[in-house]
């Protein structure tokens, strides 16, 4: 049987309400390409099918590895690929255990799954138990731990065990408290339990009653009959390894066993919130070091098959990695980029190939590039505040120059890597455009239509006052949001030799814009009559678009990927419109900058000046 780790923080999971229809869920898989793993070092084997936080692990074999998180997500690897099974987008799937192949659990947000070796069901139980962690030791001996609602508005610690026919309930009188992991230290032994309230504490379950166990301090994390326990009489080495014996005593195992705090473990494998160790003789071996994910779960299968032994672990931000070691206990951690001492700026722009992103450091400034090979910098010399692909491929950057130093730098990077600079626009650019190096134009804040002619910009056109939004798609689909003094803010398209108002009817003004480069659609939201409207804009005709109604179509925030499906960014969160309705895509603990999102080159998330997070969509 597999041995595990589960986290143990101190936030509590957000209790979500959801049921299924009792009964076989339908599944939808969706598989990734091939993944080989590669002996004594750390690969990235998944990160494409959903950007949500990923909770637990388990698997008896490398070969069957499954992983569950938010939003219903259940993913099984099969040594060279991931499927996702598609359920219910409200469960929060916080833990995963199995004791065959065909006999897999999951649990969380009120509900329990089962995998039969075909599908995944739910498996009914009453209302009101909101199980956190699952313990598979026989298909009619599954015990589930959490919190069941009392009278009062209290919730109290309970186990549910599952017999094959029913639920029995073993509930722990005491109040606001709830079951974090169970095990059993011993094949013939009683059952042990973690319950945390306002401090950690360790039951042993015998005949059904709750016995407290009088430890030298909190209980961390255990695994068979080892346990780590945080004893708190020294605030250098807080933590003890101990043995429980079959009598229940404990045998101290390692004195002054870490240098410092442990927030979760897998004895003895020990896992950091960034990072993973290796006790030999309670001697410390780094294993894994990740300064940007948040390690949740590891799981080491008892089974390999094939090849070197295997780590497996997932965490937040879908990390999900595989690791082989050899007899030296030598691990190389394969980073994607060390970009800590970079200041990265939107806008991000990625081309299925590679992604570019503005940047500036204390000596350099200009566009960071992050591909399959790796990553790295080319220096411009100034930070691009605007990013295009021209309609031939070539990369368009450009600086907008807001304040007194007016210069209007543009530089073209052919599809070589070659970069070329334009003759700068000597102007307040609000945006440039082009079908190719012989065919460039651009938007003045003053709203000026310029057209490169001859190394020399030509003023074609003058639209208004101010330009505050400028785009296009193709050399006959222009578009720009343009102030003209008394009639408000326009929105006019150009088509190749005029430009005209298409401002939607009644409209006083145009509030911001969006256009979908891949589809072609023009999103818009106006003020009409003392409100906001929203529509959208193709092939001549304005149609409703009432789900920007939520947010809006703001161009920095807003995002339609290669598939012509729409994302919008809003503080911590990124959602992604399914028919009629914006829904959790991926969700951060801290505020989000900017995100790119490709069906090729997968989804990128800019978090803070000095941290990217990548998920490709074809696995590494």
């Amino acid at each position: 049987m597999i041995r595990r780790l589960a986290i143990l923080t101190t936030a509590l999971l957000a209790t979500l309400v959801a049921w299924l229809a009792p009964g076989c869920a339908d599944l939808n898989s969706m598989p990734t390409e091939p993944v080989e793993p590669v002996a004594s070092r750390w690969t990235e084997v998944y990160t494409p099918l959903t950007l949500n936080d990923l909770w637990a692990v388990w698997g008896m074999d490398a070969d069957d590895i499954w992983m569950v998180g938010s939003q219903g997500t259940i993913l099984h690897y099969d040594g060279r690929a991931i499927v996702r099974h598609k359920l219910d987008d409200d469960w929060r799937l916080t833990d995963v255990d199995g004791c065959a192949t065909d006999e897999v659990w999951a649990v969380g947000s009120y509900v329990a799954l089962r995998w039969d070796g075909r599908r995944w069901s739910e498996v009914p139980m009453e209302s009101g138990f909101s199980p956190r962690t699952v313990l598979c030791e026989a298909p009619d001996e599954v015990y589930c731990g959490g919190q069941i609602s009392a009278p009062h508005y209290q919730w109290h610690a309970a186990i549910r065990r599952y017999t094959g026919h029913g639920w029995k309930d073993y509930i722990l009188d005491s109040d606001d408290s709830r079951v974090t992991k169970l095990w059993r230290p011993h094949p013939d032994g009683d059952l042990f339990a973690m319950v945390r309230d306002s401090m950690m504490h360790a039951y042993r379950i015998a005949g059904g009653d709750w016995e407290l166990q009088d430890w030298p301090g909190e209980p961390i994390d255990a695994d068979g009959d080892l346990v780590l326990i945080e004893t708190g009489d020294d605030d250098e080495y807080p933590s003890r390894l101990y043995r429980i014996e079959p009598d229940h005593s404990l045998t101290v195992v390692c004195e002054e066993y870490l240098g410092d705090r442990i927030l979760q473990a897998r004895v003895p494998l020990i896992g950091f919130q960034r990072g993973i160790q290796y006790d030999v003789g309670c001697t410390r071996r780094t294993l894994l070091e990740s300064t940007w994910r948040m390690i949740r779960d590891i799981a080491v299968p008892e089974r390999p098959g094939a090849g070197t032994p295997a780590i497996f672990v997932v965490g937040n931000t879908a990390m999900a990695m595989v690791g082989g070691w050899k007899l030296d206990w030598t691990i190389e951690w394969t980073k994607l980029s060390p970009v800590e001492s970079y200041d990265f700026r939107w806008p991000m722009l990625g081309n299925g190939d590679d992604l570019f992103i503005p940047y500036v450091t204390d000596d350099s400034r200009g566009i960071f590039v992050l591909s399959e090979s790796g990553w790295h910098v080319e220096p411009l010399g100034y930070i691009p505040d605007g990013q295009r692909f021209l309609a031939n491929g070539d990369l368009l950057v450009w600086n907008r120059t807001w304040g007194n130093q007016v210069s209007g730098e543009i530089h073209r990077r052919d599809q070589s890597g070659a970069w070329q600079a334009l003759p700068p626009t000597e102007r307040n650019t609000a945006g440039v455009w082009g079908t190719s190096e012989d065919d460039v134009v651009a938007m003045t804040t003053d709203a000026e239509f310029l057209r490169l002619v001859g190394g020399e910009w030509i003023v074609q056109d003058q639209l208004g006052d101010e330009c505050w939004w400028f785009d296009g798609t193709a050399a006959d689909r222009l578009f720009a949001s343009v102030r003209v003094r008394q009639l408000g803010t326009r929105l006019l398209e150009y088509d190749g030799s005029i430009w005209r108002d298409i401002t939607v009817e009644d409209a006083a003004s145009v509030y911001e814009c969006y256009l979908g480069r891949h589809t072609t659609t023009l999103y818009a939201k106006f003020f009409v009559g003392g409100d906001f409207v929203s529509r959208k804009y193709r092939d001549g005709q304005w149609t409703d678009f009432p789900e920007a109604q939520r947010f809006g179509v703001n161009d920095d925030r807003m995002l339609e990927a290669a598939d012509g499906k729409l994302y919008y960014r809003r503080d911590r969160t990124i959602y992604r419109l399914v028919p009629g309705e914006w829904k959790p895509f991926y969700e951060h603990e801290e505020w989000i900058d900017d995100f790119f999102v490709d069906p090729t080159s997968g989804a990128h998330v800019m978090v803070g000046e000095h941290l990217i997070h990548h998920h490709s969509y074809r696995p590494r």
